[in-house]
């Protein structure tokens, strides 16, 4: 009987510290699944990630910030979705750039990194024109 005890006690902590590590691990797997869906330019799935738990101010394995990888990869609705979700513009990545130099040659993505968000939700609503 104790034998049995023995092996339900160590089987249930082994599943325990397995949930632990995988619940610990979790919030990575969102901030991987919120970077690799900048990069497919997947809103759809930025949006359910983020809803997810995702960190809009996470880093990918280069250190880079997610509103820098959409800066250069994404789209501008993409740009917008993360600083609508508190991510910083002023973050840098490992070597001190930021979105903004990363953005500097797509006007509207420049400018919504750069101007309070009314102004450039109406900016990019109107084609990105003034």
């Amino acid at each position: 009987m104790r034998v049995t005890i023995s092996i339900v006690t160590t089987a249930l902590a082994l599943a325990a510290s397995t949930y632990a590590f995988d619940a610990a691990r979790a919030p990575i797997r969102r901030n991987d699944d919120l970077h690799a869906a900048i990069r497919q330019g997947d809103i759809s799935q930025m949006k359910a990630v983020l809803r997810g738990g995702a960190d809009a101010n996470s880093v990918d394995a280069d250190k880079t910030p997610a509103l820098m990888n959409a800066a250069m990869y994404g789209s501008a609705p993409a740009v917008r979705l993360l600083l609508d979700r508190g991510a910083d513009p002023n973050a840098r990545n490992a070597t001190g750039t930021t979105a903004l130099i990363w953005a500097a040659g797509d006007a509207v993505k420049a400018r919504m990194l750069v101007m309070p968000a009314p102004m450039s939700r109406r900016s990019l609503d109107r084609g990105g024109h003034r």
